[in-house]
């Protein structure tokens, strides 16, 4: 009776353990899991701007005989040069949609003009307002945003930028500014979505702007800072940006304003007291996606660090922590996120090789860590002991019967 007591016992007891193993198993440090990896793809000696959802970068790179040249990358195709309009001997590339239209400056017989260019069509100058011209972003659509000089004439007050909306059936429209002063305000439009909002900003405040409702201050949202700046907008709605004080000292803090009309501050690093009226320093919001996920840079004494990411639920993690650090590498300042979660930075190594990379997210499963694995394998002895012991026990069991 005995026999079979303990047997009934150690029955009991096995689920339980098995249980404990596999509550060990499971034990992984929660940080890890909830870690995002990325995998890091060279690009090359290049400067990086923008980034498409098919993984395709655009930015320009340095020869000595081409001087500055815009360019198209793609991990199948690599750099292609994608040259200048008529007459210019230089170009950079803001931007790519998903079609692979590419926007951006090039110098050409008539000054800087923005441009668009696709593989087909080859690069088509925009126009200008007056004066010479960038196109900063494309949506899908076509639609393309920029700045434009009024190129005013010398008996006129100072030339000043304006942010303009283009697409190929209206040509360049100006957006105007916040002030409606055409002689000493100025504005520029930073981004578009899919649905046709623009944003940007107008002299020292962001704005967005709707075929609807024109161009909307966007400065009082964020409690009255010295300036702000709208420099992306998602295809759901929310704006990404920064607000800065120069009230002494300096200091820059990221923001994303949701579709609702929710301002979520991602925060900002002060300075210390005592540092002279010129140190600066904080985080400054780069780009979103259609997840929400913000990117950014860090800065001290001018100089960018830290370059970031941030969700709602992770909050703002440094780059820097989140890439392999055996390969030698230290990334300065990102650029461009897609709906993919890639991520476009620059970055450079111990020997002082600079360039542009692509950040790609990794999905494979997490991984135990040492002593959790060391757990397991105990708790594995463990189980296959106990088994043992079990058939011992049944056998027993039948003699005694």
């Amino acid at each position: 009776m005995v026999l079979i007591n303990t047997l009934k016992t150690t029955v009991t007891k096995l689920p339980i353990l098995c249980g404990i193993a596999a509550l060990m198993t499971l034990g992984i440090n929660s940080s890890a899991m909830a870690a995002i990896l990325y995998d890091l793809t060279s690009i090359g000696e290049v400067s990086a701007n923008g980034l498409n959802d098919a993984g395709q970068v655009v930015g320009q790179f340095y020869t000595t005989d081409k001087g500055n040249r815009a360019f198209v990358w793609s991990k199948s195709s690599g750099i292609t040069d994608i040259g200048t309009l008529p007459g210019g001997s230089s170009s950079v590339a803001n931007d790519i949609n998903d079609v692979g239209q590419v926007v951006g400056r090039s110098s050409s017989s008539n000054g800087d003009r923005a441009f668009v260019w696709s593989k087909s069509s080859g690069m088509t100058d925009l126009g200008t307002l007056g004066g010479s011209s960038v196109a900063n972003a494309i949506n899908n659509a076509g639609q393309v945003v920029g700045s434009s000089n009024l190129g005013l004439t010398e008996d006129s007050p100072p030339p000043t930028s304006r942010a303009f909306l283009w697409n190929k059936s209206t040509g360049m429209t100006n957006l105007g500014t916040l002030s409606g002063n055409d002689e000493y305000d100025y504005s520029a439009a930073l981004d578009i979505n899919d649905s046709g909002q623009v944003v940007g900003y107008s002299a020292n405040s962001a704005f967005s702007w709707t075929s609807n409702n024109g161009m909307t201050r966007l400065n009082t949202v964020f409690g009255n800072r010295n300036s702000s700046v709208a420099i992306a907008i998602n295809n759901v709605g929310d704006i990404a940006g920064s607000t800065y004080d120069y009230t002494g000292p300096y200091f820059s803090n990221a923001f994303v304003l949701n579709s609702n009309g929710d301002v979520i501050d991602l925060g900002s690093t002060i300075p210390a007291p005592g540092t002279d009226e010129n140190f600066y320093t904080g985080i400054a919001a780069y780009d979103i996606n259609d997840a929400g996920q913000v990117i950014g840079n860090g800065f001290n004494y001018r100089f960018t660090y830290g370059p970031f990411i941030w969700t709602s639920t992770t909050g703002v993690r440094d780059l820097n922590t989140l890439i392999d650090p055996s390969l030698g590498w230290s990334l300065s300042a990102v650029k461009a996120i897609n709906n993919k979660g890639q991520i476009v930075v620059q970055g450079r190594n111990e020997d002082g090789y600079a360039g542009a990379f692509l950040l790609t997210p990794r999905s494979a499963e997490p991984v135990p860590e040492p002593l959790t694995i060391g757990a397991t394998l105990l708790a594995g002895a463990g189980l296959t002991s106990l088994r043992y012991r079990q058939r011992q026990l049944h056998r027993s069991a039948k003699v005694a019967k």
